[in-house]
């Protein structure tokens, strides 16, 4: 669908490539031709200003991890990923496959996903990828990393599936998602934060900072609607149900699937921003961009009714979604969509 490829979009970097003298790390920006490295193999440099790695490069982040010489026999860019650059490496050594996302930003880009994973295997039993190696950025021009187990399958989006298999699908994940949010806690707020003891003292604050960001790039009749459906938001979800532990990205290309004998399974979620929220958080974005339709939620209700008024306060949840997404890539079906929604919720009444 459309949305999903927009949503696919990348952000943009500045070139990071391998010098083919040195092997070592360099950035340069703008469009530049392909080099190669030591081996005289082309490295994976692209006009788009993506990081990128060559087989030297994985070798020497290999070796580190493993402790012994590895030789990196592919290395393949995923598509999919909004904000960082992964590939998935082959190698000599067992496992012999991985995923690694690289980072052009300084510090610890990957801590919070690091948490996010270890909490949803460790308290959840969540089918997740397994941390292999983390490390910050060594440099300007060594970039941090992430690496993680590769996942067996491919993801829901790109799968080409009959209805009667997407049902199955969407039945499983509805399943995965009950149980994920059988865990609760006494404060909303991320992982391994202290937390808020009421959803709107967490929710609002980062729906305010998602709508100053998108500002800029909406029609003045919408900003101002957005201000006013804002300042009704506590309002609206003063009711909130339990802090229950959630994924909080889960949409076509972080849902890993593959055929088993009982029909497709989930193999995986991918991409965590593990966190304890109002559940409708959650069920909200698996609406917003079609991840589950009625297979998922006929499933899911049947085991948890949904609270009475969830209809109208999901169009507040996926107005944050929208904004996030204009502010991020700008692109017009975001801008569009956040537009339509303001006009959903005020035929709800909510800026009466």
């Amino acid at each position: 669908m459309a949305q999903h490829a927009l949503r696919c979009t990348m952000r943009s970097y500045s070139i990071l490539y391998a010098c083919a003298e040195s092997g070592k790390w360099a950035r340069r920006a703008g469009a530049v031709q392909s080099p190669l490295d030591e081996n005289g193999e082309p490295t994976l440099t692209t006009a788009a200003g993506r990081l990128v790695l060559t087989p030297s490069n994985a070798e020497g982040i290999l070796a580190r991890w493993l402790g012994a010489s590895v030789r990196c026999t592919s290395v393949e860019r995923l598509h999919g990923g909004m904000i960082n650059s992964v590939f998935a490496l082959s190698f000599d050594k067992p496992p012999h496959a991985c995923v690694i996302k690289l980072s052009g930003d300084g510090g610890s880009p990957f801590a919070a996903e690091v948490r996010s994973l270890r909490v949803l295997k460790e308290v959840a039993r969540l089918p997740v990828p397994e941390v292999y190696a983390t490390a910050q950025a060594r440099s300007a021009h060594e970039p941090a990393y992430l690496l993680l187990e590769r996942l067996r399958g491919v993801p829901l989006g790109e799968a080409r599936l009959t209805p009667d298999r997407r049902a199955e699908v969407e039945d499983h994940l509805a399943g995965i998602l009950l149980q994920l949010h059988s865990h609760t806690r006494d404060t909303y707020g991320p992982v391994g934060d202290g937390g808020f003891e009421r959803w709107a003292d967490w929710f609002c604050p980062v729906f305010e900072a998602s709508l100053r960001d998108a500002a800029p790039r909406l029609a003045p009749a919408t900003r101002d609607a957005a201000l006013a459906i804002h300042a009704r938001s506590p309002e609206a979800l003063a009711a909130s149900g339990p802090p229950t532990l959630v994924h909080g990205d889960v949409w076509e290309n972080n849902v890993m699937v593959a055929p088993e004998p009982e029909g497709w399974r989930v193999t995986g979620l991918l991409d965590p921003g593990a966190m304890y929220a109002d559940v409708e958080f959650e069920l909200a974005y698996v609406e917003v961009f079609g991840t589950g339709s009625a297979p998922f939620f006929g499933r899911y209700r049947t085991e948890r009714p949904m609270r009475p008024g969830y209809e109208r306060r999901r169009l507040i949840y996926w107005l944050r979604t929208m904004l996030v997404h204009v502010a991020v890539f700008g692109d017009r079906h975001y801008v569009e969509r956040a537009a339509t929604i303001v006009q959903e919720l005020e035929r709800a009444c909510l800026l009466r």
